[in-house]
């Protein structure tokens, strides 16, 4: 539970230092917070998919006469 705990309380924006060490709100390091944290997001992340479509922009800029 101090798990989940932690990770949503660092989701909700509290920083790995305040997590761990200012509020002693739980008895892990900050370097465990963030692996919780990773494996979290690799759980509930988008997962990406190989694309074969590129998309190109052919814009072109001028500036004092140049391109």
């Amino acid at each position: 539970m101090e798990k989940a705990y932690a990770v949503i309380l660092y989701l909700a924006g509290l920083s790995l230092r305040d997590l761990s060490e200012r509020y002693n709100l739980i008895s892990a390091s900050r370097e465990s917070v963030r692996e919780w944290v990773h494996r979290v997001s690799m759980l509930f992340g988008p997962s990406r998919k190989p694309r074969r479509i590129v998309a190109v922009d052919e814009t072109v800029i001028s500036f004092k006469g140049q391109r």
